[in-house]
């Protein structure tokens, strides 16, 4: 599989374009990241809220602890202490909870950020790359195939802006569509030409019973 063109300026574009798409989403995950970072600093408060939970947990449970070595009231007292500290438990799960909501949309918003600008760039870099990539291997395929010459050579007649053909020397279409190999060859080399390929372009075999 060829990713690059043989010509050097062709090369040359298809390398900074290249570069220049990996830079733009290195660029947009960077700033992903530094969102994600962002909004995961609004988790702060559910932190120091589970926190204070787990503190009035510790401390109604350590006081219940101790009130059950009073006289009398002792046991009704670490029970009422105890069960208060149910509510510490609840503080802790809403902490945790807002923690959790601040954290998925953290990530969320780093999803977005990233995949949107670098969707927008690669849904039209990438089919072209991909397209010249099967071009180029197509193209290679067909210099070394006995009807690649003339499949080429339609190819650049259909496809090569009109200004391209007028520079093609005097002839050089008449002379393609009355069978001369060689207008066959520089309109086959046109088309490998204009995919940045090296113009290899085999020369024709000579068929049975016909001069060269």
């Amino acid at each position: 599989m060829k990713l690059y063109a043989d010509d050097p300026s062709h090369r040359l574009r298809q390398a900074l374009g290249d570069a220049l798409v990996l830079a733009w989403i290195l660029l947009w995950a960077r700033v992903a990241y530094e969102t994600h970072q962002q909004v995961e600093r609004l988790g702060a408060p559910g932190r120091e809220i589970e926190q204070a939970g787990s503190d009035l947990t510790r401390r109604l449970t350590s006081a219940g602890d101790s009130a059950g070595g009073l006289p009398l009231v002792g046991d009704r007292l670490r029970d009422a202490l105890t069960g208060a500290s149910g509510a510490g438990s609840a503080l802790q799960e809403a902490g945790r909870t807002q923690q959790d909501a601040v954290s998925g949309l953290a990530l969320l918003l780093a999803v977005l950020v990233l995949l949107l600008p670098a969707a927008a760039v690669l849904a039209r870099w990438l089919p072209r790359r991909i397209g010249w990539v099967r071009e180029a291997a197509v193209a290679r395929r067909l210099t070394l195939g006995p009807d690649g010459l003339e499949v080429l050579a339609v190819r650049a007649l259909a496809q090569r802006p009109l200004a391209d053909l007028a520079a093609l020397p005097a002839g050089t279409v008449r002379g393609w569509r009355d069978g001369d190999p060689s207008a066959a060859r520089a309109l086959a080399a046109m088309q490998l030409r204009s995919l940045g390929l090296a113009q290899g372009v085999p020369a024709p075999t000579t068929p049975p019973g016909q001069r060269p």
